[in-house]
């Protein structure tokens, strides 16, 4: 079985004092798709900052952080 990799945007309040993270969305297939989606995101969430996290079945890795 072939898992495909998706990207994660996760985001937490700007002046969060712990380092908790929430999933914002998980459907996107491409970086640049998800980049697209946090550059959308960010007109309404402005005081959030957001991450990508590559999901490449049993890999996970920080891609971009703000």
């Amino acid at each position: 079985m072939k898992f495909k990799t998706s990207y994660i945007i996760q985001t937490k309040p700007f002046n969060s004092q712990n380092d908790t993270w929430y999933i914002f969305t998980n459907n996107s297939e491409t970086l640049e798709e998800a980049q697209e989606d946090i550059r959308l995101f960010r007109k309404t969430h402005i005081n959030h900052i957001f991450r990508i996290v590559k999901r490449d079945y049993e890999i996970i890795d920080i891609v971009m952080e703000e």
